[in-house]
This record gives C-alpha cells, sequence and structure tokens, in this order.
C-alpha cells in the first residue's frame, strides 16, 4: 500500500445521493479491472455495489465466514459454474466493521485506494491504526 494516492478526476457526477455511490463504485471497480466490488457488513447485507449481481450476492455472503475477526481473506469464490479470484478486507469502523469485497480481475486485490472510495461512498470513516 502506499501513502500517496493519485487524483483521478471523476469521468461522470450526480447530485443524487445513490446514483454517485453507484458511479464511484463503479469508477473504483473499472479502476482495478474488478467484476465486482461489494460494501457490506458481517452477516451478508450489502450497504453499496457494482457488478454481477450473483458475484456481488456471493461475496456478501462470504463475509459472515470471514468475519470481523480477520483482517483480510482471499480465496476463489465459486458462483455457479465460475470460480473468480476474490478478496475481502475487513475495515473497522466506530460503528463496527464493513467489508470492502472484489471479485475478478488480476487476483482481485484491494488497494488503500479502493477501501478509501468504497468507505467514503458511504460517509464511513474508518478507525484510525496510529
Amino acid at each position: 500500500m502506499t501513502d500517496k494516492l493519485e487524483f483521478r478526476p471523476r469521468k461522470q457526477r450526480s447530485d443524487d445521493p445513490r446514483e454517485a455511490t453507484r458511479l464511484a463504485l463503479e469508477a473504483a471497480c473499472e479502476r482495478a479491472g474488478f467484476d465486482a466490488l461489494v460494501v457490506a457488513v458481517e452477516g451478508g447485507e450489502i450497504l453499496a455495489s457494482c457488478g454481477d449481481n450473483q458475484i456481488c450476492r456471493a461475496l456478501a455472503d462470504k463475509t459472515g465466514e470471514v468475519g470481523a475477526a480477520k483482517s483480510q481473506w482471499q480465496d476463489l469464490l465459486e458462483v455457479g459454474e465460475e470460480a473468480y479470484e476474490a478478496t475481502i478486507v475487513s475495515v473497522p469502523a466506530d460503528e463496527g466493521a464493513y467489508f470492502v469485497c472484489a471479485a475478478g480481475g488480476e487476483r482481485a486485490r484491494i488497494d488503500e485506494e479502493t477501501v478509501n472510495v468504497a468507505m467514503a461512498v458511504l460517509r464511513i470513516k474508518p478507525k484510525s491504526t496510529s
């Protein structure tokens, strides 16, 4: 992970909060080359997502198995007859743990910028580790 994030202007904007959330996640998903990107809470409730609905649901369901105790899970995620490289990162916040989940792309690596975008679209501030 890097301390310095590169500024990337948004291609599309919206005044509608739901639409703005979708656009921000889609941009992060596109930048990283993911098939799906999800922000969920433990137990599988999806707070925001973009990408294939079946992959998003499978990622969110996996958060119950991963749990907040693990900071990261990475493995193959089977969806129907397909398998995707997937990563789930637990992000502690004052309100509890949130999960940023990704599948597909180049080993579905979730970097600091992707976590920041995912949390920002929901206006969730991760707990400081310092």
